[in-house]
């Protein structure tokens, strides 16, 4: 008999994440903001915020631990290594880049004066040391979102359901993190709203990649690394307010076009790849 493997519960794994992530950023957003005295420079803001981006991991790893032990964290961890995806790899890799490169050109044309300009003479050793980060910062988000929390929330509401909830819950977990970086005092907060709507959006994208991947974490943790060494390194279109909407306008066509086929069910009734979901077994 197969050791039985428990669900965790999507609201536990969630409180989990933001009790432990906002312990973290809560106290760096009050120093950027002024509220609590000026004790770190606001150029240690940052660095000083990358361990709450490990949090999703770290609380997906501790209660899949408890629920199921150490053949349920294989299996968690199991899905980094799904690789074999085939022709699903060119969306991985070339959408985002293709999306933000549409995004500045187009932003571009209407001659505003915060046109989206490609970043100049960055050094190799700075560019490897931001792909790192943004590699950890990218794996400690998606084992947590899509290695647990997308399967879990797929298992009881389909996939439509899953990724509304999952993207509300991510964008509302980010806020304490954008606004120690400076989204507010910079870009006020049409540009918070702004984020809600395109981290619901990118997160119907990854559902429909994940579910076509076999539920591959490895799939998303690209997805989001590539996104974010093009657009924080190569192309900040996120930098300029204009910019950044016409992003969100391009990816919520994307996922309006995928939304009617997200709810496709295969012949017994699971969504297409959710052959890996974690519901409970004997």
């Amino acid at each position: 008999m197969k050791q039985r493997v428990v669900e965790v519960r999507p609201s536990v794994f969630f409180g989990t994440t933001f009790l432990l992530s906002w312990a973290v950023w809560v106290p760096l957003m009050l120093i950027r903001l002024g509220v609590l005295p000026q004790v770190i420079p606001v150029s240690a803001l940052t660095p000083l915020a990358l361990p709450g981006v490990l949090m999703p991991c770290l609380a997906a790893t501790v209660l899949t631990a408890r629920a199921s032990g150490r053949e349920g964290v294989r299996r968690l961890y199991a899905r980094l290594l799904v690789w074999r995806v085939g022709r699903w790899w060119l969306a991985v890799l070339a959408v985002q880049p293709a999306v933000l490169l549409v995004a500045a050109v187009s932003y571009n044309a209407l001659g505003r004066a915060d046109e989206v300009v490609p970043v100049a003479g960055l050094a190799v050793g700075a560019l490897a040391t931001s792909a790192v980060f943004l590699l950890v910062a990218s794996t400690g988000e998606e084992v947590g979102w899509r290695g647990l929390a997308l399967p879990a929330l797929q298992a009881q509401g389909g996939p439509v359901r899953a990724s509304v909830v999952l993207g509300l819950v991510t964008a509302t977990w980010h806020v304490p993190y954008w606004v120690l970086q400076g989204v507010l005092a910079d870009h006020g907060p049409v540009y918070l709203a702004l984020d809600y709507v395109f981290v619901l959006a990118l997160t119907f994208q990854l559902t429909w990649l994940v579910n076509h991947t076999g539920g591959s974490v490895l799939v998303a943790v690209v997805f989001h690394l590539v996104f974010n060494i093009v657009n924080v390194t190569v192309l900040p279109v996120t930098a300029s307010v204009g910019a950044f909407a016409m992003l969100t306008a391009l990816e919520c066509a994307i996922a309006l076009a995928l939304l009617g086929r997200l709810d496709r069910q295969v012949d017994d009734g699971r969504p297409v790849g959710a052959a890996w979901s974690p519901r409970a077994e004997a």
